[in-house]
């Protein structure tokens, strides 16, 4: 559990001792960070609730052909399974690859961020303690939608291109296009077009073919419904960062991205109203969701001119995401799988 808390109180002490830091040293901490975080997740040894249908994939990749492997489930996932069992790198190969993926796309979307110490920390609990490290797909599918989040306000067609790589890892991260700044900046005409000529292609391509599971697998309804555990609770770590958004909307509206911010706030006040019902579904459909978190309480302090009023918001957020940390570690059902942390050296494990 010591290894959790490493990974969060290095966020937090950063954030108070880096603002005096000049660039490069601003960049070796980053970098440090980048690696520690990439090791955490890449070098884990039996922790997470897939662990071992990851494994599973990753052993049925040896004997089979490229085009087989891509016929077993989401085409980057596997083709990523079926390169590392071709050079004998084993499961810590895939996953050291994610997590370096992870890793990046949280600093790169930090940094965009007015406090993004502040917005790593908020990451650890929940996105990379408990999907990446338990749900790898939909992991290194929500880190290039992070990335294209970036992208936004700067290059739309990078947006498009980015959140298909992710679909590729998990087909739902198609679903992201919807946030398309080609959909939500342009005109009449462009917008019909896109959504006539863009959405039945991304289906056919990505959708189509496992609808009819993930219908019964995450929205069945009733005795076919899969329950997420905790569902609402994280369905909830979206909805405060997004009714602060609109109680401070003047304030956000200073930010070239700002459109994209809204309708995510407004999707994931949205996804409150489905989560009793289909409680898997919008809960693995509210992961694309979860940067609004890094990105509310990474920019609103500065809203906040009084700087003790500053520090307490902070503090108060950080205080926020500990309990939450530590009340998932200790109580939360599934917590068995994540613990004690296991790491992989020299072919064998550590338990830290």
């Amino acid at each position: 559990m010591i290894t959790y808390w490493i990974m969060y109180l290095a966020t937090i002490v950063s954030l108070f001792i880096t603002s005096k830091f000049d660039g490069h040293s601003k960049n070796i901490i980053y970098i440090g960070y980048f690696l520690f975080v990439s090791s955490i997740i890449g070098f884990r040894y039996q922790i997470g609730g897939d662990w071992f249908p990851y494994v599973e994939h990753y052993e049925q990749c040896k004997n089979i052909s490229l085009a087989q492997a891509l016929k077993m489930g989401d085409s980057g996932y596997m083709s990523l399974n079926w390169i590392m069992a071709q050079f004998d790198l084993g499961i810590g190969g895939v996953n050291l690859f994610c997590g370096v993926v992870i890793a990046y796309a949280l600093i790169v979307f930090a940094n965009r961020q007015t406090f993004p110490w502040l917005s790593l920390g908020i990451a650890v609990p929940y996105f990379v303690i408990v999907i990446s490290m338990g749900y790898a797909r939909q992991a290194v599918a929500t880190a290039f939608v992070m990335l294209a989040y970036t992208q936004w306000s700067k290059e739309p067609w990078k947006f498009i291109i980015l959140v298909v790589i992710g679909a590729l890892f998990h087909k739902t991260a198609i679903l992201v296009l919807i946030f398309s700044p080609v959909i939500l900046n342009g005109s009449i005409w462009l917008k019909s077009s896109t959504i006539i000529i863009l959405f039945p292609s991304m289906y056919f391509l990505f959708l189509a073919d496992s609808l009819a599971e993930m219908q019964h697998g995450y929205a069945g309804g009733g005795e076919n419904n899969m329950k997420s555990e905790g569902g609402a609770i994280r369905v909830m770590m979206n909805i405060i960062p997004a009714i602060l958004f609109m109680l401070f909307y003047k304030k956000f509206q200073e930010f070239k991205d700002f459109k994209l911010w809204l309708y995510i706030a407004i999707a994931s006040m949205l996804s409150f109203i489905f989560v009793g019902t289909f409680s898997t579904a919008v809960d693995r459909l509210a992961v694309y969701l979860i940067p609004i978190q890094m990105m509310v309480y990474g920019r609103l302090p500065m809203f906040i001119t009084n700087s003790m009023l500053q520090t307490l918001f902070i503090i108060a957020i950080i205080l926020m995401y500990a309990i939450i940390m530590y009340v998932w570690l200790n109580f939360a059902t599934n917590a068995i799988y994540w613990l004690p942390y296991k790491i992989m050296l020299f072919g064998d494990y550590v338990t830290l």
